[in-house]
């Protein structure tokens, strides 16, 4: 597991390929020296490719290798990088050049094969040398070995670090230029103080991952509840509709029928009478015809022989009773499904309006004087007016508009 783990962080998350002098971005994300140089060819002001971050602000002018290659090499990652190839390449040994290779010298960085790892060890200066199996040997320990020059004489290796300066130095920069400095401690030891800090802040912020972890479940959770109370009252509320929706449609089907019923009893006796009235001018019209050709010039004694026969049905016609009359220009009688039709528009008004939802019951003392002192229910709205809605009342049909007074916000309903 431990490498595997290796070999996926030294992949460059944009090429896919090893590290080529991995670079720290400011958003601490590890990219190839040219994946970045690449990336910003093409977007200049572009951020992060993983994450969009900024990376550089570039001066008028400055070259964009240039700005590249100021960010700071992530020098465990290129040790890890070059220690995986070391030990990938060809195991010849480096001294004969002809013997595989068994070991490998990590004072020295050769592979020796194992006459020449023998003769190795026999030369005084480099008894003190670690000599490590191939077989065993892994990236990680490879790089852990791995040695840097002096910053100042690149022909010395460094053995001591200079906190103030921040910079590797060997044992002559200490005796001389880094006499005066304080704190200066062999690479190993401060080494191992740096991975004691570094080991305290992962922890932390693991520790902070985990808690904004949480807090991003939680969040989630809050989401999720509140797109499922949504989602339950989107459902309340086209339940709720459809329910209206077949309730309006039956009551106007039932109503519909009613108001045919009413109207097939009040117009069937008024067709019947009709019909009866029909039948009572074509015998007149025909009387009348009769009559009007006796005024024709003809013989007299014709006239009056033929008076005496029509005589007798006129007689008849006269005495026949007349029809009962109606007043003209009633109106029919209020219907029974007329309290239905109030309460859907009362219902309807309150949909239309929903701040007239506030009701009271008290006596009117305002105009107009006849519905407020007559009618036993009228509708006030602060935007209409006054309403009357008695079904009884004969001045205005239910919900006709009556007047108006000024009101406060909604509606007040009065039974008088």
């Amino acid at each position: 597991m431990a490498v595997s783990k290796v070999e996926l962080d030294l992949e460059c998350p944009v090429c896919h390929d090893d590290y080529t002098e991995p670079k720290f971005l400011p958003c601490t994300h590890v990219v190839c020296c040219k994946c970045v140089v690449s990336w910003l060819a093409v977007n200049k002001q572009g951020g992060c490719p993983l994450c969009r971050a900024p990376i550089l602000h570039f001066p008028p002018g400055q070259d964009v290798n240039d700005s590249v290659n100021s960010l700071p090499t992530d020098l465990a990652t290129m040790a890890l990088v070059d220690s995986k190839n070391a030990l990938s390449d060809s195991h010849v040994c480096s001294v004969c050049d002809q013997t595989p290779s068994t070991s490998y010298c990590l004072d020295c960085g050769i592979k020796l094969c194992k006459s020449c790892t023998a003769a190795h060890g026999r030369f005084p200066s480099f008894r003190e040398h670690v000599l490590e199996e191939l077989s065993c040997l892994t990236p990680e320990r490879l790089a852990s070995s791995r040695r840097y020059p002096c910053d100042s004489h690149p022909d010395k290796l460094a053995e001591l670090y200079c906190p103030y300066h921040q910079t590797l130095i060997c044992l002559l920069c200490s005796s001389s230029v880094h006499r005066t400095c304080s704190d200066v401690k062999t690479i190993g030891d401060m080494a191992k103080e740096a991975r004691v800090t570094l080991m305290e802040q992962a922890v932390r912020l693991r520790n902070t991952e985990a808690a904004l972890l949480a807090q991003i479940r939680q969040v989630d959770q809050e989401i999720h509840g509140t797109q499922a109370q949504f989602n339950a009252w989107q459902t309340d509320v086209a339940d709720t509709c459809d329910s209206l929706q077949h309730t309006i449609e039956k009551l106007r089907k039932e109503m519909n029928a009613q108001l045919q019923k009413e109207q097939d009893n009040i117009l069937a006796p008024k067709r019947a009478r009709k019909t009866l009235l029909e039948q009572q001018k074509t015998s007149v019209q025909a009387h009348a015809g009769s009559v009007e050709r006796l005024l024709i010039p003809s013989p007299d004694s014709a006239l009056l022989g033929m008076l005496d026969k029509l005589k007798a049905r006129l007689d008849d016609l006269e005495r026949s009773p007349p029809l009962p009359g109606e007043k003209s220009g009633v109106s029919p009688a209020k219907s029974s499904f007329s309290a239905t039709l109030i309460q859907l528009q009362r219902a309807q008004q309150l949909i239309n309006d929903p701040s007239a939802s506030s009701s009271v019951n008290t006596e009117l003392n305002a105009e107009p004087v006849y519905h407020t002192a007559i009618c036993r229910e009228i509708h006030v709205y602060h935007n209409t007016g006054i309403l009357c809605y008695d079904s009884s009342c004969r001045t205005v049909p239910v919900g006709q508009f009556v007047g108006q007074r000024p009101l406060g916000p909604g509606c007040n309903k009065f039974s008088i």
